[in-house]
This record gives C-alpha cells, sequence and structure tokens, in this order.
C-alpha cells in the first residue's frame, strides 16, 4: 500500500513538473506579442508626429520678385504648413506706397505698422502729410518748421503743433485765416490737442476743427498769457478733418496754436 502511495505522489510531481516549463512558455509568449503590439502602437504615433512636425519645419530658398513681369528684386521665401511667406521687407514697398523706412514689425505685439507708429495708442496729427492747405505761406507747423525751438504758452514749451504768423497779406486781409486739412477717411475716433496763444502775441484769437465741412469746434476768443487748454473731439467717420487758425488781422503778433495734437485709432 505505501509503495503504490508513493508511485502515485512520484507520478503526481513528473506530471506538474513537466507542465511547469509548458505554462511559462506560453505566458512568455504572450507577455512579448503585448510589448510587440504596444510598440507597433508608439511606433504608428511616432510617425504621425513626425509626419506632423515635417509639415511645421519651413523649407527656405532663395528667389527673385517679378513686377508686371520685370525682376523688382530678391527676396528669402518660406514654406510652411502649405503656405508661402515672402521677406516683409521684399513685398512691402511693391504692394504699397510705404519704402522700407515706412514700416516696423513689433515682435512683443506681434503687429506690422505701415506708415506712422502709435505713441502710446495715438498718432501724431502733424506727422500726417496735409491733403490741402490754403494760405499755406503763413502756415506752421511746429517741430517741422521751427525745428527744436517750439513756442510757449504762458510759459510752458510745445515743440508739436499748427499756428500761423503775420504777413503783409494779413494787412488787407478780412479773416486772417490759415488752414490745413487732413484725409483721414474715417479711420480714426478723436482729435485731441490743447490750445492758447503764443507768448510772442500781441492780441488775441482763436481756432476752430471742421469735419467734412461741418464745424466740431470753436475755441471761441483765445486770451494771451493764460495756460493752454485742453479739447478732444469726436472724429468718428470723419473722411476730411480741417483745422482753422484764425489770426487778428490787424495784429502783427497774432499766433494762436493748436499744441501737441494726435489722433486716437
Amino acid at each position: 500500500m505505501r509503495k503504490r502511495m508513493a508511485l502515485l505522489v512520484l507520478t503526481a510531481f513528473l506530471t506538474l513538473g513537466s507542465a511547469t516549463p509548458s505554462l511559462a512558455k506560453t505566458e512568455s509568449v504572450s507577455s512579448l506579442k503585448k510589448q510587440i503590439s504596444k510598440l507597433q502602437s508608439e511606433n504608428k504615433k511616432l510617425k504621425s508626429e513626425v509626419s506632423t512636425l515635417k509639415k511645421k519645419v519651413p523649407t527656405v530658398i532663395a528667389g527673385n520678385i517679378y513686377k508686371d513681369g520685370v525682376s523688382a528684386g530678391s527676396s528669402q521665401f518660406v514654406t510652411m504648413a502649405g503656405k508661402d511667406y515672402v521677406e516683409i521687407g521684399s513685398i512691402v514697398p511693391l504692394l504699397t506706397v510705404y519704402d522700407e523706412t515706412d514700416f516696423v514689425f513689433n515682435r512683443s505685439l506681434k503687429s506690422l505698422y505701415l506708415g506712422l507708429t502709435p505713441r502710446n495708442g495715438m498718432i501724431d496729427l502733424t506727422r500726417l502729410s496735409p491733403y490741402e492747405e490754403y494760405n499755406y505761406s503763413d502756415l506752421y507747423y511746429l517741430a517741422y518748421d521751427m525745428g527744436s525751438r517750439g513756442i510757449q504758452i504762458n510759459g510752458k514749451r510745445y515743440t508739436t503743433g499748427i499756428t500761423g504768423r503775420y504777413s503783409n497779406w494779413f494787412a488787407s486781409s478780412q479773416s486772417g485765416s490759415v488752414g490745413v486739412q487732413y484725409k483721414l477717411d474715417g479711420k480714426y475716433t478723436a482729435l485731441k490737442f490743447k490750445y492758447g496763444m503764443d507768448d510772442n502775441s500781441s492780441a488775441s484769437g482763436s481756432l476752430s476743427v471742421y469735419g467734412d465741412g461741418n464745424l466740431l469746434f470753436d475755441s471761441g476768443n483765445i486770451e494771451r498769457l493764460e495756460d493752454a487748454k485742453e479739447a478732444q473731439v469726436d472724429i468718428q467717420g470723419v473722411k476730411f478733418l480741417e483745422i482753422s487758425i484764425n489770426m487778428s488781422p490787424k495784429a502783427q503778433e497774432s499766433y494762436p496754436v493748436l499744441a501737441e495734437p494726435v489722433l486716437l485709432p
């Protein structure tokens, strides 16, 4: 009986022993298949990412620019994400009235400025090119005609603005006005400025602001040796802005001043 029991135990042990390697082999193959499947999935994902990155990586080539069939210069051309790009400095002068000194790309603001660049969000009116002037020989633009000397209103100096001067023409004039008109095309919302009489004046004067022929602001009589006053005029939708400087025709020293005029976009 004991021999029979021992034989059964030995048989069972041998059976289990022979089955263990087979089970381990099966588990190993299953684990490898899972790893292969995972690697294949990751490889597919990496290929997709590489394909996406290739589309984002720019290709750069040097080439020529032609305008109306005639060579107009050269540039670096960039292709990225299916779109073509060209250097700003090469294309802007060809497509606009601005040359390479008339535009600025502000990287921090991610903005391209053509023409005048705003200062504190505003444009100096005197830096715009006048559309029309009348009695222009007696019209003065501060910081343009007068350089850095500027003018003074009750002791305070201003270096930008518009004013007039006395000439022989005023001796027989009934109005004594000079003026300038700007073409704004409705691009701005307000005109902000200061006004007063230059300290060299010996008489009073006035100034007016018109928008498309309509009176928008009238200073009334401005006395000399008074502090400059501030004003802001709504010019939304105004296409043509006109500044009229009204001097006393009988006074040889009458200088009303529109100082520090700025446009708000």
